[in-house]
């Protein structure tokens, strides 16, 4: 099983696709947005700083936090046959420093899925979007939950992300853009980035996901 990165901006449906294919294909979906969240929920210092001083702000966290939690995830034995990153690296020197630490394990990534959809359609799906407190479900425009306020696997209440504003929203995105430019280069000069059209319904965007992993 490869090691595959979903790529793409906030809200183009990165997490949704990583948890289904995660199922899927039985390895696990590792998302640094979680990491952080559940660092904060749990108070820990570095959550609380990361929360504070940069994603509560809407501004990216910086490398060293970042690699820090990423590589003490990947060293647990789950990841060893294969992983979904999702939300990470999000700069050239992530993306430079995890190559490097991925060829020091003799490991590598075969393939970067990256999600391309409209700015609109991106705040549009970020402000209407909840998440399960369990499971970590996501619902929106396209998946809603057969009942309101609760998971449909019952484990859980609904809420929606403190940072899933509007205006933080758009300073994400524009933040966003200015620092993965160079990284898309980076990876298409690897040949082995994958572009994905997000803006189709869940199941459309699966299937094609499907497809580009089971060629690898």
């Amino acid at each position: 099983m490869p090691n595959i990165i979903l790529f793409g901006p906030p809200a183009a449906g990165k997490g949704t696709q990583a948890k289904i294919l995660s199922e899927h294909y039985q390895h696990p979906h590792l998302s640094t947005g979680d990491m952080f969240r559940d660092a904060h929920a749990q108070q820990t210092p570095l959550g609380i700083y990361a929360h504070d001083q940069f994603w509560g702000k809407g501004i990216l966290v910086p490398d060293g936090i970042t690699n820090q939690m990423v590589y003490e995830r990947l060293r647990k034995e789950d990841c060893k046959k294969g992983f979904f990153l999702d939300g990470y690296p999000r700069t050239l020197g992530q993306a430079k420093s995890l190559e490097h630490y991925l060829s020091t394990h003799k490991r590598s990534l075969e393939g970067v899925l990256y999600f391309i959809c409209d700015n609109e359609t991106l705040v549009l799906r970020a402000t209407s979007r909840k998440i399960c407190k369990g499971c970590k479900a996501i619902y929106g425009l396209e998946v809603a939950p057969k009942r309101d306020g609760e998971c449909d696997s019952g484990c859980g209440e609904l809420s929606r992300r403190h940072d899933d504003k509007e205006d933080i929203i758009r300073e994400r995105l524009q933040e966003y853009f200015q620092k993965t430019a160079s990284l898309l280069e980076f990876y298409r000069e690897r040949k082995i980035l994958k572009p994905i059209d997000a803006t189709r319904s869940v199941q459309e965007v699966f299937a094609d996901a499907k497809k580009i992993i089971d060629s690898l």
